[in-house]
């Protein structure tokens, strides 16, 4: 989602779509191979192997580690 951008572009856009999901109580579904901003913008995180669900739980726990 905003791997082409620089980091501080990348920042701001997360930044924002964290604030609009607050604001209004908006599901906002991220897909990334960066667990570091998973962990940062999500709540939850399910992880996925070919296709197929392989782990499930806080984004904050050791699942990404």
């Amino acid at each position: 989602m905003t791997s082409a951008l620089d980091a501080d572009t990348a920042t701001g856009i997360m930044d924002l779509l964290t604030r609009l999901r607050a604001e209004h109580g908006m599901t906002l579904v991220l897909v990334s191979h960066e667990p570091h901003v998973v962990e940062r913008y999500a709540d939850t995180v399910h992880l996925l192997d070919e296709g197929h669900l392989t782990g499930s739980g806080p984004a904050s726990g050791s699942l990404l580690g």
